[in-house]
């Protein structure tokens, strides 16, 4: 491209060697004219040491007819909002071989017309995210042998139509894939690149293999490695190990998790060890209050008797113990049978059960005695 345009030059400056425009397909100019013929649809100016290029140089109304625009070496370092403000229909843009250091959507009037941006040979450093937000309709962007040495994520989501790419021999030495993010790939050139094959780069190697396979990569031969020095020359497309190495964490991750991090952990471990220790003599207290296999606890009201569960077998025991102590004081203080009788009862079976008590006090001659008597009552 870069040969054929110089020809281009070439002939049209034989042209205009004797006039100041020539207009046979194009219309070449060796200087800016201030007023320009109706119909024109491609203009090329032959001029150099422009310097800066203000919204006043181009004015005149027949050049809204205008569809292409080439200002190649031409000593532009700059370039105002405006200054192409009367090219209204200009689809191709064309400033080859300057000195800019960006572009600009204010240099138009109509940017999202625009299909064909070329800026190649300039010293532009890099492309940011709105650089080319408003050239929506662009199809192919040169921006070879620049100084470009990034390239901002999303950059080019805007280019949503693009075809083409040229960013052969600047000065990438990394890239990632999520640079063409919302792109279908494009054809690209991206050889003469310092690119260093690292492992940062292993994503867009695989890209870049992919390009390959769809036939994308124009000049394959030239994307090779630079850096590491075992690896410079290789193919960055053809490198199946990139020689990761686990991804530790930054240096700055760390040093925050030890001011901040580390801290609220160990304060998180400190009360949840308060927790489970105040469970743990929850449990411990409620287990004491238990009643233990084969022992029941037993409270006392105010008059000494006995409330809550008892050992059925110490129950029995006391009410035997009782009716031994009131049979003892009784039969001390009665001997009468009816009187005995009348104590315990006039049924068959409490007498059979006082019998059986007093067989325990009385002598045997005793109880006969009773016995008699109260059968005679």
């Amino acid at each position: 491209m870069k040969l054929m345009f110089e020809l281009v030059l070439i002939c049209g400056l034989m042209r205009i060697s004797r006039f100041q425009c020539v207009h046979e397909k194009e219309y070449f100019c060796s200087s800016i004219p201030t007023d320009f013929p109706e119909g024109l649809t491609s203009v090329i100016f032959v001029v150099t040491k422009i310097g800066v290029l203000n919204s006043t140089v181009f004015n005149s109304p027949s050049l809204k007819s205008v569809t292409s625009l080439a200002l190649a070496n031409s000593g532009i370092t700059k370039i105002e909002p405006g200054a192409f403000y009367a090219f209204q229909s200009l689809t191709k843009l064309s400033l080859y071989q300057n000195n800019l250091t960006t572009t600009m959507a204010s240099w138009l009037s109509k940017p999202e017309r625009l299909e064909n941006l070329t800026l190649s040979q300039n010293i532009i450093q890099g492309i940011g995210p709105s650089m080319l937000s408003h050239f929506s309709n662009l199809t192919t962007l040169h921006l070879a042998n620049n100084r470009i040495n990034m390239i901002a994520v999303g950059s080019l989501k805007h280019l949503s139509k693009l075809t083409y790419i040229d960013l052969s021999g600047n000065n990438l030495s990394t890239l990632t894939r999520n640079v063409f993010i919302g792109l279908r790939p494009p054809r690209m050139k991206l050889g003469d690149n310092p690119w260093n094959c690292s492992c940062e780069l292993q994503d867009f190697g695989f890209f870049l293999q992919e390009l390959m396979n769809a036939s994308l990569l124009e000049d394959a031969s030239s994307v090779t490695c630079q850096s590491p020095a075992g690896m410079k020359g290789v193919s960055v497309w053809n490198i199946s190990d990139f020689n990761c190495s686990p991804e530790l964490p930054s240096p700055f991750l760390t040093s925050v998790f030890h001011k901040v991090g580390l801290p609220l952990v160990l304060m998180c471990l400190a009360f949840l060890s308060f927790l489970l220790l105040l469970l743990l003599l929850w449990v411990v207290k409620r287990d004491k209050k238990q009643v233990q296999p084969g022992r029941e606890a037993t409270v006392e009201d105010g008059d000494g008797e006995q409330k809550g569960p008892m050992n059925a077998m110490t129950k029995k025991i006391r009410n035997n113990r009782l009716y031994e102590e009131k049979s003892q004081q009784l039969f001390k203080r009665v001997r009468e049978p009816d009187l005995i009788l009348k104590a315990f009862g006039d049924q068959e079976g409490d007498k059979k059960g006082c019998f059986a008590q007093l067989s325990r006090y009385w002598s045997p001659s005793e109880t006969v005695l009773f016995d008699s008597g109260s059968k005679d009552g």
